[in-house]
C-alpha cells in the first residue's frame, strides 16, 4: 500500500497522485512492496504542481520489482517556471548544486525567457529517473527534451529556386538545447546528428532527442516518429548503423509487425551506434477492443520469452480511470485546480499503457513496458434522476 507523499515545502507532492491512481490496487505482478516503495520515495520529492503526466517504465522479462519514474513538464501548468526557479517558494530542485540538476534548471530559464529560440522550439522536457534495487531518494534525472513541430527532414530545392543559406530547423537543439544541458558537441558527434537528421524519410520527424545525464554515458538518444517498419532498415543503412540490418529483422521483425505504429530510437555518440529501440503504439482510438489490439501484441512476446505472462495480464490490466468525485483523497493542488475551472468538469487520473519498446543490442532483444498516468477533465457525470427531470 502507497504512504502518503512527503511534503514538498508543505504542498502536495506527485506521490499524492502516484497513491490516487493506485485506486483498489495496482495489478498483481507490476510491482514489489521495495519496488513501489522505491516509487514512492522518489515521487514525494517532486512538487504535485510540476506535472499532470507521469509514468513508469517495467522490464518484462522479470518477476514483479521496481519501476523508473518519469515525469513530463510544459509551460503550460507552470511546471517549467517551477524547474527554472521562477515561481513557487524557492527552488523545487532537490539538489540545485549537482550537475545534472543545474543544466536542468539553466534550461528552464533559458525555455521561459520570451521571445527565445527555445520558448518558441521546445514543447516539453521529460525527466526520467532510474530507481534499481538500492535506490534511495530522488537520483539526478536524464533528460529528453520533446520539440513542437520536430527536426524535419530537408525539403528539395524545387527548378529554379534561389539558393540561398539555410538554417537547419536542428540549430535550436545543437547550438543551445544540448550545451545548456552539458553536451557541447564535438565536429564528430555534430556530423552524426546532422546525418541522422538528413537522413529522415518525407514524413518523418526527430520530434525527442534524450541526454543521459545520471548515466556514464555520453551517447544522445534520437527518437523519430513517423516511421512505417519497412522505412526502418532503410533509414538505419543511410544514417551509418553498424549493425546487421538482417539479424535485426530476424529478430524483430515478425514482432513489430503487430505493432500499429512505430518510433525508431538511435543512440549517437561520435558514429550512430549499434544499440536501438523500438517504441510499439496500439491506438487508443481505434475501433477494436485496446485490450485485444495490446493482446495481439503482447502474446507472442510471451511465446518469445521477452515477457512474463502475469506482466502482460498486468500491463492488459492497467488501464483505468480514477474520478475526482470517487477519491476522497485527490490531491490538493488538483482540486484547487477543478475549483478553478468549474462546476461543469472535474478532474480525472487516467491510466493507460503508452507504448512497448522492443530494445536491441546486438544478440540481445528485451522487451520493456511504459505505463502512463495523466491528468484530464471530463464533464461531471450527472445522478440518473437529474437527467430524467431534464
Amino acid at each position: 500500500m502507497i504512504g502518503p507523499g512527503t511534503p514538498w515545502n508543505g504542498a502536495a507532492t506527485v506521490a499524492d497522485a502516484l497513491r490516487v491512481a493506485a485506486g483498489r490496487g495496482f495489478p498483481a505482478g507490476l510491482f514489489s512492496t521495495d519496488g513501489l516503495a522505491r516509487l514512492e520515495a522518489a515521487a514525494g520529492q517532486l512538487p504535485g504542481p510540476l506535472t499532470s503526466t507521469f509514468g513508469f517504465e517495467v522490464a518484462l522479462d522479470q518477476a514483479a520489482g521496481g519501476a523508473d519514474l518519469a515525469v513530463a513538464v510544459t509551460a503550460l501548468h507552470g511546471g517549467r517556471e517551477m524547474l527554472a526557479g521562477l515561481s513557487g517558494p524557492g527552488s523545487p530542485l532537490p539538489r540545485s548544486d549537482e550537475p545534472a540538476w543545474a543544466a536542468v534548471g539553466a534550461l528552464c530559464r533559458a525555455w521561459a525567457l520570451p521571445g527565445s529560440t527555445l520558448e518558441a522550439e521546445l514543447h516539453n522536457v521529460a525527466l526520467e529517473f532510474d530507481l534499481p534495487d538500492g535506490q534511495g531518494g530522488l537520483p539526478p534525472p536524464n533528460v529528453f527534451v520533446g520539440a513542437r513541430t520536430g527536426i524535419l527532414p530537408p525539403r528539395p530545392a524545387h527548378p529554379g529556386q534561389l539558393e540561398l543559406p539555410v538554417v537547419g530547423s536542428e540549430a535550436w537543439l545543437l547550438d543551445t538545447a544540448l550545451p545548456l544541458l552539458g553536451r557541447e558537441l564535438s565536429p564528430g558527434r555534430r556530423d552524426a546528428l546532422v546525418r541522422c537528421f538528413e537522413a529522415l524519410p518525407a514524413g518523418s520527424r526527430a520530434f525527442q532527442v534524450g541526454v543521459m545525464l545520471a548515466r556514464p554515458v555520453e551517447a544522445l538518444r534520437v527518437c523519430v516518429l513517423g516511421l512505417d517498419y519497412e522505412k526502418v532498415a532503410p533509414f538505419l543503412q543511410r544514417i551509418g548503423w553498424p549493425g546487421d540490418l538482417e539479424e535485426l529483422h530476424v529478430r524483430l521483425g515478425a514482432l513489430a509487425a503487430n505493432a500499429e505504429s512505430v518510433i525508431l530510437d538511435v543512440d549517437v555518440a561520435d558514429a550512430v551506434l549499434p544499440s536501438l529501440g523500438l517504441e510499439c503504439f496500439a491506438a487508443e482510438d481505434g475501433d477494436q477492443d485496446l485490450v485485444q489490439r495490446w493482446s495481439r501484441f503482447l502474446d507472442p512476446l510471451v511465446r518469445a520469452g521477452l515477457c512474463r505472462p502475469e506482466r502482460s495480464r498486468a500491463l492488459l490490466e492497467w488501464p483505468l480511470m480514477i474520478r475526482e468525485s470517487e477519491a476522497p483523497s485527490w490531491p490538493r493542488h488538483l482540486r484547487e485546480a477543478s475549483e478553478f475551472v468549474g462546476e461543469a468538469v472535474e478532474g480525472t487520473l487516467v491510466r493507460a499503457l503508452n507504448h512497448v519498446k522492443l530494445g536491441w543490442r546486438p544478440g540481445m532483444l528485451q522487451a520493456k513496458g511504459y505505463l502512463r498516468v495523466q491528468h484530464s477533465w471530463r464533464p461531471v457525470r450527472r445522478p440518473a434522476a437529474a437527467e430524467a427531470a431534464d
